[in-house]
């Protein structure tokens, strides 16, 4: 499951970021185009937490909108996840404008 393996990544990547103290919070991002469920993202992430200093850690992510631009027309639109099909002319030639993936703002500690 693709949700299971990122937020296994987040929590790595969260522990190896802040070393001391219990994580508190994760706070981050996700490009719409990735296609995957908030909801299912903190639930594993709270299954891979266990037994670790994130354990208890609330994971908020929000979710960034990304525009696609025509390469053949100039149209601007919102992609359809990754698909790349421009509404005006048909070509899936498109630069994406904006972050794609997801990514770590903010991890919040409290000091033990």
């Amino acid at each position: 499951m693709h949700e299971s393996s990122l937020a296994k990544r987040l929590l790595d990547a969260a522990l190896a970021r802040a070393p001391d103290g219990k994580i508190v919070a994760v706070r981050g991002w996700i490009a719409d185009t990735e296609a995957m469920d908030r909801a299912s993202l903190a639930f594993h992430f709270a299954a891979h937490a266990r037994n670790t200093r994130a354990e208890t850690a609330r994971l908020e992510i929000r979710i960034e909108q990304v525009a696609a631009r025509c390469v053949q027309c100039g149209e601007r639109y919102a992609p359809d996840h990754q698909m790349t099909l421009c509404p005006r002319c048909g070509s899936t030639d498109a630069q994406l404008l904006g972050r794609t993936g997801i990514g770590i703002d903010a991890i919040d500690v409290a000091s033990e």
